[in-house]
C-alpha cells in the first residue's frame, strides 16, 4: 500500500527544562538512528525535540508515545538513584 501521507504529531513535555542527554539515550534505547543533540534540541531519524516549544515532533504517533514514556521512566530512575530511593511494587490482586 502507498504511503501518500504523513502525520506529524507533537506533544507537549510540561517540564521546565529537559535533559538532552537522557532523552538522546531513550530515543538510541527505542532503536531510532542519527541521533544528535544540539542548541535547538535532540533530533534522529524520524522526528526532533525542539527545546524553545518543549515539543516532541514526530511522524508515528506509537513512537512519539513510547518516547515519551520510556523518557518518562528513565528520568524516575535517574532520580530513584540521585535521592536514594527505592520502588516497591506491589500485587493488585486479592486473595
Amino acid at each position: 500500500m502507498p504511503c501518500d501521507t504523513i502525520r506529524t504529531v507533537s506533544l507537549k513535555l510540561k517540564a521546565d527544562s529537559v535533559d538532552s542527554e537522557l532523552l538522546k539515550g531513550t530515543v538510541e534505547k527505542l532503536g531510532h538512528r542519527n541521533v544528535r543533540v544540539t542548541e535547538s534540541g535532540v533530533s534522529w531519524d524520524t522526528g526532533y525535540y525542539d527545546r524553545e516549544s518543549e515539543e516532541i515532533v514526530e511522524r508515528n504517533n506509537v513512537s512519539a508515545n513510547a518516547i515519551r514514556q520510556s523518557y518518562a521512566q528513565r528520568l524516575v530512575e535517574k532520580n530513584l538513584n540521585r535521592f536514594g530511593w527505592q520502588v516497591q511494587q506491589r500485587s493488585t490482586k486479592q486473595g
